[in-house]
């Protein structure tokens, strides 16, 4: 068979891979010469703004006439829509425009339109699917005959930090924003903790802020706690601030749990009382010095007039 491409959209569309738990066939009969329509869908997906899926097919018994792609998103792109006969795969990849939103909950993704060229049982497997959302990253799911189907996840994540003043005397208060997001499809409870560091690349040297507990954040939403760094003990000099949320039971992409470097503050400066006795003691100094200069020059004059 010739291979025939339907429409590719001239935006690019990346998609971060995900292995998928289960690929089962799906089966269907058929008589010699028989037209008949399947149907890809999604069930209970959360966020989906991208996808990339290929769908195998025997090409010795079937051919693929025509394939329909239906986005589940009001504004889109259908990037590829493409099928390969000698082959037997089709495959589909589309992704949203802003302003839609992601998608979340049940649709179908694509019609395909077969027509059987021998009598008996036709076989299709959906494989290589690869689901994204918003930010590019990979959508957990199994695959359920032609029924692609999300599974929920546990995820949090501090995505930003913001911190007023950026610089104070020591003992001064520093006001630190943290936002954190409930990334998964559970209400959760969690814990986020401050730090302060000099020195980024060195670990274990961080001064604690301090630790806050997160309770009850709901699916797909964010929250912004506000800590304040007590300085009265943190040396002068300036500093990076990092925060951490805890853990939740079931989560398993924890990177984004520690937003590290995440603010600046310019520095901790000595108090105006101690930098004004530094510079009486510095003035001090100076006299002494310019004194006892002045003062060896002058017997150096007269040990030279005594010659």
């Amino acid at each position: 068979m010739k291979r025939k491409e339907f429409s590719i959209g001239i935006a690019a569309l990346t998609i971060s891979f995900l292995f998928v738990f289960f690929t089962p066939f799906a089966f269907g009969s058929s008589s010699a010469n028989a037209t008949f329509d399947v149907f890809i869908t999604a069930e209970d997906i959360v966020g989906l703004w991208g996808l990339d899926i290929r769908l195998y097919f025997n090409a010795q018994s079937l051919d693929l006439v025509i394939a329909t792609p239906q986005p589940p998103w009001e504004l889109a792109n259908v990037v590829i829509n493409q099928i390969d006969d000698s082959a037997g795969v089709y495959r589909l990849a589309m992704v949203a425009f802003v302003p839609s939103p992601a998608f979340s909950g049940s649709t179908t993704l694509a019609k395909l339109t077969f027509t059987s060229t021998e009598e008996g049982e036709n076989g299709f497997q959906l494989a290589e699917t690869n689901l994204a959302d918003k930010d590019g990253d990979p959508i957990a799911h199994t695959i359920d005959g032609l029924v692609i189907r999300g599974i929920p996840t546990h995820d949090v994540a501090v995505t930003k930090i913001r911190g007023y003043p950026r610089g104070a005397y020591q003992g001064d208060p520093v006001n630190l924003d943290v936002t954190v997001d409930n990334e998964g499809d559970f209400v959760e409870t969690f814990t986020v903790t401050v730090y302060a560091d000099q020195d980024k690349s060195t670990f274990g040297d961080e001064l604690v802020v301090g630790t806050q507990q997160v309770g009850d954040l709901a699916a797909r939403t964010s929250s912004i706690l506000t800590f304040i760094w007590d300085t009265t003990e943190a040396p002068y000099g300036k500093y990076w601030i990092s925060a951490e949320a805890s853990i939740v039971p079931g989560e398993i992409d924890v990177e984004d749990n520690f937003l590290k470097g995440g603010e600046y503050i310019g520095g901790i400066y000595p108090p105006p009382a101690v930098r004004n006795n530094t510079d009486i003691l510095t003035r001090l100094i100076s006299v002494v010095v310019v004194a006892s200069v002045v003062t060896a020059s002058t017997l150096k004059i007269k040990n030279y007039w005594c010659l």
